[in-house]
């Protein structure tokens, strides 16, 4: 971040300097007091389960220039610079807002139920063998997380990738009204945080909040296959984009070939050939194609978008392969719904090498009222797969799993409940043999990729 004063973040952010002086001039924002960099100013944002403000003296004795809070504090360092706001994250989306009109670099806004962080990392790849990206680190995708990316911006800086995420109507909207994307990708629009947002009618409209703020140029690309697709359509008039398998396309994909169980190797009908990704997954091209009308978007040459694509580094627990001693493991444990857990078993299914194909399941979350319809969903799918051979189901709702696929005629016997996590790594050390692949998958807070770390 370029240098910024105390006085352009106190009328940015409409604050109140309580100590400190006006001229300081500050070269970083953090949420973190344990990352603090010297001269930098600390954000106290009050969580679910720490409240940031507990934690300024210790971001002070690390070197914190100053502090941005919401609440009264009893004491200080009044050599500190400390600013007062009315609600922290707010301000910090106006200081992000704030850097982010400083430059002007095109912005791509990613969202979608499922392959968000897939298709940013492809996308960043791509881009980088042309221009200077700036990307969203990790999953930071909400009301913090994008707000801190765009912090990072700087002149060296000439596009930016940027992935939302949302849980309730509005949230993307705000983030897209703090980052103002140029150029908006929906990956596909699933059954996620149902909890919340009751229907995959609300999902629609929370998604499509990202085109509905994009400004200038205003680019969206879509997923051609996805339902949704088009009614995207009828209420978005500027430019679109498609991607797609089965429908006609802008990009469409042909001629797809799982090679060596490893990657995947596609064209483009019409636009170019011998395309690769090192992932498994119909829903990984899709991710890839969406990436590759992005690097044609740029005028970004065939070669290096190839080369972008085959270079792209993935976050842990998204279709990761892990061998251990012959048995493969497919890491898709990051989270869970269930679209995804839909794909990942058809991807398992797609291994040729394998002599058993075993399914461990945990919790899918944040589905509402239908979590045990669509769990036992998952379980007829599985019984209909007479390619796998053993079910392993953790937690309450993974219970129902194990019942949908019973009442599917499922044999019982091949199907193995667990409540507790250490019995069913217990038992999957004494099932396990080599030539086994073994799809695990969960949601983010069943933490599944523990039992692929100890089996």
């Amino acid at each position: 971040m370029k240098l910024i004063s105390v006085k352009e973040i106190i009328q940015i952010t409409k604050g109140e300097l309580k100590f400190g002086k006006e001229d300081l001039q500050i070269h970083d924002i953090s949420t973190d007091s344990k990352a603090i960099k010297k001269g930098s100013l600390f954000l106290a944002i009050k969580g679910k389960h720490f409240d940031g403000h507990d934690f300024i003296q210790e971001a002070f004795l690390k070197g914190a220039a100053g502090a941005i809070i919401s609440e009264n504090i009893e004491s200080f360092d009044c050599k500190k610079v400390v600013i007062k706001v009315d609600q922290t994250v707010k301000a910090l989306g106006r200081i992000a807002l704030y850097n982010r009109k400083r430059y002007p670099n095109t912005l791509v806004g990613i969202t979608g139920s499922n392959g968000k962080t897939t298709t940013k990392e492809m996308v960043a790849s791509i881009l980088g063998k042309k221009f200077k990206v700036c990307k969203s680190e990790k999953s930071y995708n909400n009301e913090i997380g994008v707000p801190l990316t765009l912090l990072k911006v700087s002149p060296l800086h000439q596009v930016i990738v940027l992935e939302m995420g949302m849980s309730n109507l509005g949230e993307i909207e705000n983030l897209a009204q703090i980052s103002e994307p140029n150029i908006g990708i929906i990956t596909n629009i699933g059954q996620t945080h149902l909890e919340n947002l009751k229907s995959l009618e609300n999902v629609f409209k929370g998604k499509i909040e990202l085109l509905l703020n994009l400004v200038k140029d205003k680019i969206a690309i879509l997923n051609a296959d996805d339902p949704y697709t088009s009614k995207v359509k009828k209420i978005f008039k500027e430019r679109i984009i498609t991607v797609g398998i089965k429908n006609q396309a802008d990009y469409r994909v042909i001629n797809i070939k799982l090679e060596n169980d490893r990657e995947i190797s596609f064209d483009i009908e019409g636009r170019a050939k011998g395309i690769k990704i090192k992932r498994l997954g119909l829903h990984n091209v899709y991710n890839a194609s969406l990436a590759l009308a992005v690097g044609y978007l740029f005028k970004i040459d065939l070669s290096l978008i190839k080369e972008g694509l085959l270079e792209t580094k993935y976050p842990e627990g998204r279709f990761k392969l892990v061998k251990k001693e012959g048995k493969v493991f497919i890491d898709d444990t990051y989270n869970a719904n269930p679209e995804s857990v839909k794909r990942a078993i058809e991807t398992l299914l797609s291994i040729s090498k394998a002599k058993r194909k075993i399914v461990v399941l945990g919790d899918m979350l944040e589905l509402g009222e239908q979590a045990l319809s669509f769990h036992r969903e998952v379980g007829k799918l599985i019984a209909e797969k007479r390619e796998i051979s053993l079910l392993f189901t953790l937690g309450e709702l993974g219970r129902e799993i194990g019942e949908g696929a019973k009442d599917n005629d499922f044999p019982e016997r091949n199907i193995f409940h667990f409540k507790d996590k250490e019995r069913l790594i217990l038992s999957l050390q004494e099932i396990l043999k080599p030539t086994d692949c073994v799809l695990v998958k969960g949601s983010r807070l069943m933490k599944m990729e523990e039992i692929i770390k100890e089996a």
